[in-house]
């Protein structure tokens, strides 16, 4: 008998723990936990402060062992002496402002800093509103929860403004002249601008309430881009769009939220970015309906002296995607086809049949370096699709080009005494470029002495390379008008896009992203830079002590960036890109390290 008692007491306490445990789950707020990265060392999910509503949310997080290895590493390629001068002000400042509070930097707040940490800052609330402002949340992790309850007393006695209170037993500091609300919960320590809010916010932490983790959106793109990082952010498109008028509504149907991830890694930093679309949408607002092609252009375009290629698929699509968004009044497009119908008209050229027909492949946007001041600019546009189109807005473009040509000769030598030879300074021809012709102007002040060169009114070194201008169908179809001095010997001779040493690197960074191609060389920028700066010196006369160190401060710090490559990839509802800064040790940093190793000789001596 007891032993048939003693079952029916288990049987009904084990069915009681069963109902009360399927009761709490009905009831708990559903919540996806977060990466083991995420969680401060004495496991807090700093999360669970932000309401399930926020709309943005910014992380920084160096918690991680590895990523913060290699971040220190990729900082070391950075100018140091700055640093130091700047974190020495920055204490300096600290101490200034924490005077009045018996407090130092030294003794109070670097005992709560460690290289480990994480800092989450979210926003809710109206953000388009006179009425009210953005609710801000933010929460950051202590490295002594001891040290920082010492820091609040000390606060707390030192200011008469603060008062010391208690939220769910934890301690808290109110500051309402100042609209700050402080709690230190374990070992993070959360601030908001009302009391409401950081009672509420310590209320969500406290009792396990629905929080941002219970935000579907958010957790599905947080967890969905790379692990670990040194940070996230995010932004919810779809409610923070609504809050504003004149945005299409359309937009805030077509994308729902958007996140970015950054990455450490060995030799650079790595950023990807997703944007979730509504699978719901109808039409050319679907991910489903973008086109989306392989880049093929670079393998056959020149490349020399590159500064910057993108390549992208499908300008038509691209432009049809924008006039929709934006022509969403009746008025508008009223307006927009008479614009059409009037340039048809006036030009000869049908917006729709003679231009667009074309855009429907590739193009490319180039920029490659110049002697001169002005940068050899490149479109290239495939247009196969319809190459009479393309033709018939050459010879529209041709046709402009040779009458401003005439006007600017008949400008120039209004003067009867000029003994400027026009002939020589303006010239249009045509060269080869992949098989065939295409037009090309050039414009060389370079003959002409200080004195004819006022007399024409163009300012003196401002002129001193020739200006060459091309346009026309090249040998394999594109579409091309371009300022890049010598493109027909870039033609003939150069190395292809495909073949830049950089750009050929770079494209191990971007494996597995198959669509679009963006590579910027900072190498070559710098080196554009410094020639443009040269002729402004010539023009505005030389810099002076303070001028040369500040521009040559600025170079420095770019100077370990090699270059930048991204490119895209589509998913499941889901647009993926991914940007990668190339890193490198300088010069500069090869002479700080030498400077630095005379320096501890010297101390060893």
């Amino acid at each position: 008998m007891r032993l048939t008692s003693l079952l029916k007491t288990l049987t009904l306490v084990s069915i009681f723990a069963i109902f009360t445990f399927s009761l709490s789950g009905c009831f708990a707020p559903k919540k996806a936990d977060v990466h083991e990265t995420e969680k401060s060392p004495q496991g807090v999910i700093m999360e669970d402060f932000l309401p399930q509503e926020t709309v943005i949310a910014f992380n920084i997080n160096t918690q991680d062992k590895s990523q913060r290895e290699k971040l220190n590493n990729l900082k070391d390629l950075f100018p140091k002496k700055d640093l130091e001068g700047i974190t020495k002000a920055f204490i300096e400042e600290v101490d200034l402002k924490l005077e009045n509070l018996t407090l130092s930097f030294k003794d109070d707040i670097k005992p709560l800093l460690s290289d480990s940490f994480r800092v989450l800052i979210g926003m809710s609330g109206e953000f388009d509103s006179e009425d009210s402002e953005p609710e801000p949340y933010v929460v950051f992790t202590v490295a002594d929860a001891k040290k920082a309850e010492e820091v609040f007393d000390k606060v707390a006695s030192a200011d008469d403004n603060v008062e010391k209170t208690e939220v769910f037993g934890f301690t808290a500091l109110d500051n309402a002249k100042e609209d700050s609300y402080l709690v230190l919960y374990k070992d993070t320590v959360l601030v908001t601008s009302t009391r409401d809010l950081r009672h509420a916010a310590v209320k969500r932490m406290k009792n396990n309430e629905a929080s941002i983790r219970s935000n579907e959106k958010y957790m599905d793109r947080i967890n969905s881009i790379t692990y670990p990082n040194l940070g996230t952010a995010y932004i919810d498109i779809e409610v923070l769009f609504k809050q504003f008028e004149g945005i299409n509504p359309a937009v805030t149907e077509m994308m729902k939220a958007e996140a970015f991830a950054f990455i450490a890694e060995d030799d650079g930093i790595k950023i990807i970015a997703q944007v979730d679309f509504n699978p719901n949408t109808e039409g050319e607002f679907n991910l489903a309906d973008f086109s989306y092609r392989e880049p093929y252009m670079y393998k056959n375009l020149p490349g020399n002296d590159l500064i910057m290629y993108v390549e992208s698929n499908d300008l038509k699509t691209l432009f049809d995607f924008e006039t929709k968004l934006l022509l969403i009044e009746e008025k508008d497009k009223e307006d927009f086809e008479d614009s059409v119908r009037m340039m048809k008209k006036f030009i000869g050229l049908d917006l729709y049949e003679d231009i667009l027909s074309w855009m429907d492949n590739g193009y490319a946007f180039v920029i490659q370096r110049n002697e001169g001041i002005i940068p050899g600019i490149t479109l290239y546009i495939d247009a196969k699709s319809n190459l009479e189109g393309a033709q018939k807005t050459i010879d529209i473009l041709d046709a402009a080009v040779s009458k401003g040509l005439e006007e600017a000769k008949n400008g120039i030598t209004k003067n009867e005494n000029s003994e400027i030879d026009i002939e020589e300074i303006l010239k249009k021809d045509t060269v080869n470029l992949a098989g065939k012709e295409v037009n090309r102007v050039q414009i060389d002040f370079t003959s002409l002495t200080g004195e004819q060169l006022e007399e024409a009114g163009l300012p003196e070194g401002l002129f001193s390379e020739p200006i060459e201008f091309y346009y026309g169908i090249t040998g394999n179809d594109y579409f091309v008008v371009s300022t890049r001095t010598g493109l027909d010997s870039d033609f003939k001779d150069a190395e292809k896009v495909s073949s830049n040493n950089d750009v050929a690197e770079s494209q191990k960074y971007i494996k597995g992203y198959p669509y679009q191609l963006t590579f910027i060389s900072i190498d070559e920028t710098t080196v554009y830079v410094d020639n443009f700066v040269k002729l402004m010196q010539l023009i505005e006369g030389p810099f002076d002590e303070k001028q040369k160190e500040a521009y040559e401060k600025v170079k420095s710090y770019f100077a370990p960036i090699k270059y930048l490559v991204g490119a895209s990839k589509k998913m499941e509802n889901v647009m993926e890109s991914l940007l990668f800064f190339r890193l490198e040790e300088s010069e500069g940093d090869t002479e700080d390290a030498a400077e630095k190793s005379e320096e501890e000789e010297m101390v060893v001596e």
